[in-house]
């Protein structure tokens, strides 16, 4: 089976939310297109979500607080959407998204 370049991932995730966020999200790649950067109208909070170093299917979201007048980002909680049956189901990646920010 050939596998995927792994930043190929972050930007099909990437195309998927653009299309299935309500409008008050917004998401863009980051760090050379490796991580994606989600954040909600109106919150402070900022979602990370990139490939897995490991395995480039999975994915490792972080979601936190950036502070500019302190010039540092504050981590709540980091996890994992893991492949099952090779596909992250796209419910759980909305769901996630909306009850962290």
């Amino acid at each position: 089976k050939p596998k995927m370049n792994k930043n190929d991932n972050i930007h099909t995730l990437s195309v998927i939310l653009n299309g299935c966020l309500p409008y008050e999200y917004d998401q863009k790649l980051t760090d050379n297109e490796t991580t994606l950067a989600i954040t909600k109208e109106g919150s402070d909070l900022t979602m990370y979500v990139s490939t897995d170093v490991n395995n480039g299917d999975d994915f490792i979201v972080t979601y936190g607080r950036d502070d500019p007048t302190m010039g540092y980002y504050t981590t709540y909680e980091t996890f994992r959407w893991t492949t099952e049956d090779e596909q992250i189901p796209l419910d759980t990646i909305l769901k996630d998204i909306m009850s962290c920010l």
